[in-house]
């Protein structure tokens, strides 16, 4: 999913929300599960994955694991607080296609 494809859905200064596809042939396994939880814990925000019913620190790895997202699932990306718009939108890029296989590519 492109950047530009994603649903912003509620945003303000203090409020980020957004509809993301996880397209990832293995899902929202470990590697990419750790770069979005090492890129959200640069952020004062609350930050939440909704997957369905369940909701998930995006902080933390085993949070995120939890979800048990799969390929082509939409998650909804919540940030609260005064960096929402800065973290969801760092946030938003770690979606693009290949995000965490990216050859010679680590982490963010």
């Amino acid at each position: 999913m492109d950047i530009n494809e994603n649903i912003m859905l509620n945003n303000s200064k203090d409020v980020f929300t957004a509809k993301v596809a996880v397209l990832d042939g293995y899902g929202l396994h470990a590697r990419p599960a750790a770069g979005l939880a090492k890129t959200a814990q640069k952020f004062k925000a609350e930050i939440c994955l909704i997957y369905g019913e369940n909701r998930a620190d995006a902080k933390s790895i085993l949070d995120i694991l939890a979800l048990a997202v799969s390929q082509n699932s939409e998650l909804v990306l919540e940030c609260r607080g005064e960096d929402a718009e800065p973290a969801g939108k760092a946030l938003l890029k770690l979606f693009q296609p290949g995000f965490h296989s990216r050859s010679g590519s680590k982490m963010p």
